[in-house]
């Protein structure tokens, strides 16, 4: 089940985050953006025909694999295609990777941070059909790490097209870099690079179409949310309004999450300071109660 819920209070959506074990999310500043990879915009940007993707997707990869070393920079010592590609997607490079983290609070605030109009959070439920509906990942369950390894090397598989189809696949390298590390990162991929992402995700979930449309909305009532996460839905698009913004990201500054925390450095601690002005926003907002 593909669902929508949108939020009237911040307090609401932390409610949420407690009934969503098991998912992994993903921050979108503008609640109308499709899912959508960098490849795949390149590509787009690019008039690159959708049966030609591949093949640039490994041109990168080995063009990086060639070079990397000559920069300060910690390479990958194996063949583990997913780790290749995080670093690339660290450095900016177009990958099929779609950044995902394992924390909501994370991922609200990369929703919220730059945003000037209602934000997005998408949750994927890992232990629905996203997670365990490909051929090659039935029956995996147990010990996470061999799980996650499984599916890393199954996701090499459909990136090196040694085996075909149509979905996505949710796991991380073996070895994180700080990065990934301070924002609890992974990574869904689609396993048909010529195919849209969204349309890989409506074939994990069983829809028909090329893309997602628009989801059953539902109320933030506690009683139909927790029906949703925990028994039916599969995906969640969760609608934050911009109204919230100013509290919901001072509560997350509280909680220690900021620019400065998930991007280690002085460019994160730079970034970190257009917190103040968005509290001024808040101020504002009383003053003008207050006349």
């Amino acid at each position: 089940m593909y669902v929508g819920v949108r939020i009237d209070k911040w307090s609401e959506a932390r409610e949420l985050c407690d009934m969503t074990r098991g998912c992994v999310f993903r921050g979108q500043a503008d609640a109308s953006w499709t899912l959508s990879t960098q490849l795949e915009r390149a590509a787009c940007a690019a008039n690159c025909p959708p049966e030609h993707i591949a093949n640039r997707e490994a041109q990168i990869l080995r063009e990086f694999r060639r070079s990397a070393h000559h920069y300060d920079c910690a390479v990958p010592d194996t063949e583990d295609v997913i780790e290749w590609l995080a670093l690339i997607q660290h450095h900016g490079g177009p990958t099929r990777l779609l950044d995902f983290t394992y924390s909501f609070y994370v991922a609200a605030f990369f929703a919220m941070e730059s945003a000037v109009g209602d934000a997005a959070v998408w949750v994927f439920n890992r232990t629905g059909r996203i997670g365990r509906g490909l051929d090659g990942a039935k029956g995996l369950e147990g010990f996470a790490p061999k799980v996650n390894a499984e599916l890393g090397r199954l996701a090499g598989q459909y990136f090196n097209g040694d085996i075909g189809g149509v979905g996505v696949i949710a796991t991380e390298p073996e070895r994180l870099s700080p990065r990934l590390v301070a924002q609890q990162g992974t990574f869904v991929i689609p396993m048909d690079v010529a195919k849209p992402f969204e349309e890989n995700l409506a074939e994990a979930l069983g829809l028909s179409g090329t893309t997602l449309g628009d989801p059953e909305m539902v109320s933030a009532d506690e009683s139909v949310t927790r029906r949703l996460t925990h028994e039916t839905a599969d995906l969640i698009k969760i609608l934050l309004p911009r109204d919230i913004h100013p509290d919901a990201l001072e509560d997350l500054w509280q909680m220690n999450i900021s620019a400065a925390t998930l991007f280690p450095g002085l460019d994160g601690f730079a970034r970190s300071l257009g917190f103040h002005m968005r509290v001024a926003e808040k101020f504002a907002k009383l003053l003008d109660t207050l006349k």
